[in-house]
């Protein structure tokens, strides 16, 4: 099933069993008893702020192929890449991943925070522009080996205003 991912997301319930059993080996401390759903972004799978029976914290996100086909791969990508980066203050630490080829979950450690307001208030928008400018800093060059850059993988995404400009339409 191709789903088109539409900011519903499924719950930490509705992960099989065996799925947050991976999940659950890679955070510690037990089984999970306190789950919540974090509300925002496209993809249909789960983000989740959890706790453990002792008490350990991580956010969790997880997707299968059958709710979309593609997210799988992203969130493999997004682990590649946030499992390479130096230890910083600007990423939570990937603390491990899960992949049965179906499943894919990212656990990364739980850092307080919280969504923006929307519409975006001066405060907010200046502290994530900040943070932005800071991390371009810290992360250029890229610490990731051989990832490619921004300019390159969405130059055919973002290129249409150059396709127009050197092939123009004939009306």
């Amino acid at each position: 099933m191709d789903a088109v991912a539409s900011g519903v997301r499924i719950t930490w319930t509705q992960i099989p069993t065996h799925v947050r059993g991976g999940i659950e080996a890679i955070i510690g401390g037990g089984a999970v008893v306190t789950a919540v759903s974090q509300s925002g972004g496209f993809s249909p799978g789960t983000a989740d702020r959890v706790v453990t029976a002792d008490g350990h914290r991580a956010f969790v996100k997880a997707v299968s192929t059958i709710h979309n086909d593609q997210s799988p791969s992203m969130h493999r990508a997004e682990a590649h890449v946030v499992g390479q980066l130096p230890s910083n203050s600007y990423v939570p630490a990937l603390l491990g991943t899960y992949d049965d080829g179906a499943w894919v979950a990212l656990v990364f450690e739980d850092v307080a925070g919280h969504t923006p307001a929307v519409p975006w208030n001066a405060a907010e928008l200046e502290a994530a522009m900040t943070a932005l400018q800071q991390m371009a800093e810290a992360f250029t060059p890229s610490p990731v080996p051989g990832l490619p850059s921004v300019t390159s993988s969405y130059a055919t995404a973002f290129g249409g205003w150059e396709r127009i400009r050197s092939n123009p339409p004939r009306i």
